[in-house]
């Protein structure tokens, strides 16, 4: 990965010059922050964000892609050391975990990785993510699909790559589809379900009947379940809950 400090480090000193010749008047010297704010400024970008490892296609010619939903940039925001950026232009490499940004940088589009250290949580097309660590492994990034006061429903999306003999004369390779893990954080657990009845053995005992007769009568698999449909069923096994607490 090309690393795109240069090439900001570039822009930051003709504004720089720019700036300088606007204020000539003024004696006092211009610190970096004064060359940041005066970027940022004039050009809508944030060099923080943007300071990542520049981000290079590498399976452009694979069967499939690396990516969540589109292998073409969409829009989205980013909550970024703090601080809430939105209206940007995103990818999501769910097979290398890692988040792109698009931006307009002296009339050129430059796509970078932005550092997952400081990422709190992201937005695409109207779902949300939060980067999580559990029992001290490493952070990635869940799908949040719905928290209650007592439950939050995760997804976990990735994908596999496999070699491919789609392109005869050189290695080539090919992407699964989106695969997903589901989890439901209870009690400070993380603890994984693939259907019903993982699903009713998360929770306490004297709910499990009346959460196996609300899967019945709405004739629901959560292992196909819609967002929609799983954030209903949470809800409702948030209100068993409220009912009919841990003894």
């Amino acid at each position: 990965m090309k690393p795109i400090y240069p090439l900001l480090c570039s822009l930051a000193i003709l504004f720089c010059c720019n700036f300088h010749a606007v204020a000539q008047d003024h004696a006092a010297l211009f610190s970096y922050n004064a060359v940041y704010e005066f970027t940022k400024e004039q050009k809508n970008i944030d060099l923080q964000l943007i300071n990542g490892p520049y981000f290079e296609n590498r399976y452009i010619n694979a069967k499939g892609h690396p990516f969540l939903y589109s292998n073409k940039p969409v829009s989205g925001e980013v909550i970024f050391q703090g601080l809430h950026y939105n209206e940007l232009q995103l990818m999501y490499d769910c097979y290398e975990q890692n988040l792109i940004v698009y931006s307009n940088v002296n009339s050129s589009i430059i796509p970078t990785i932005i550092p997952k250290e400081h990422v709190h949580s992201f937005a695409l097309l109207e779902r949300y993510f939060e980067k999580l660590s559990f029992n001290n492994d490493e952070a990635r990034y869940y799908q949040v699909l719905v928290s209650t006061e007592n439950l939050r429903c995760l997804y976990y999306h990735h994908k596999t790559r496999s070699e491919s003999s789609h392109k005869v004369d050189y290695l080539s390779y090919e992407f699964s589809d989106t695969k997903r893990k589901a989890y439901l954080f209870y009690q400070g657990q993380l603890q994984p379900f693939r259907n019903n009845r993982s699903f009713v053995k998360i929770l306490p005992e004297n709910n499990q009947k009346q959460l196996l007769g609300y899967l019945k009568t709405h004739q629901l698999k959560v292992r196909k379940a819609s967002d929609e449909e799983m954030k209903f069923l949470i809800q409702f096994s948030e209100s068993l809950l409220q009912q009919n607490p841990l003894p």
